[in-house]
C-alpha cells in the first residue's frame, strides 16, 4: 500500500533544508562579513568623501601657489634651481599667508569648509586641519609635488 504513494521523502527534505541553510550562511557572510558588501560600501563612501574634500581644497591651494609664483616667489632669495629650498619656501608661504584660518585663500573655500589649522610638518609639507560640516579632516600639501592628500 505504501509503495503506490508519491511524495517527498524525509531524507530529501532534510537535505534540502541543509542546502538552504548553507546558502543562507554564505549569503550573510558575503553581505555583513569583514570584507562584505556593507563594509566595501562604507569604505567606498569614505574614499568618495576624501576625494570630494581634496577636489574642493586643491583649487584654493593652486591659487595660493600661482599667487606665490606671480609675486616672484614672495621674497625667496635662494637659488631658483634648488627645488628643496624653493619647496620649503612655498610650504612656509602656504602655511602663513594662504591657508591659516584668517588667510584670504582659506576664506575662498566652498561653504561649509573651514581651515582650523595649518602647520609645517617637515620642510616641504604642510598639514592642514579642515573642518567640513563639523567633521575634521587632515590634508597634507606636498610643496615639492604640489599634491594634496587626505589622511
Amino acid at each position: 500500500m505504501l509503495k503506490n504513494q508519491k511524495g517527498i521523502t524525509l531524507v530529501a527534505l532534510v537535505i534540502t533544508v541543509i542546502v538552504l541553510l548553507i546558502l543562507a550562511g554564505v549569503t550573510l557572510r558575503m553581505v555583513i562579513g569583514p570584507s562584505g558588501v556593507i563594509e566595501q560600501t562604507n569604505n567606498t563612501k569614505v574614499q568618495v568623501e576624501k576625494s570630494e574634500i581634496r577636489d574642493n581644497v586643491t583649487p584654493a591651494i593652486s591659487a595660493c601657489v600661482m599667487k606665490y609664483q606671480e609675486e616672484g616667489y614672495m621674497g625667496y632669495e635662494g637659488d631658483p634651481s634648488d627645488e628643496n629650498a624653493l619647496a620649503a619656501s612655498l610650504a612656509q608661504y602656504v602655511e602663513t599667508d594662504c591657508m591659516n584660518p584668517d588667510g584670504n585663500i582659506a576664506k575662498s573655500l566652498p561653504e561649509g569648509y573651514k581651515v582650523t589649522s595649518a602647520k609645517i610638518e617637515n620642510e616641504t609639507t604642510v598639514k592642514l586641519g579642515v573642518s567640513v560640516s563639523d567633521v575634521a579632516y587632515v590634508l597634507v600639501f606636498d610643496a615639492k609635488t604640489q599634491e594634496v592628500t587626505v589622511e
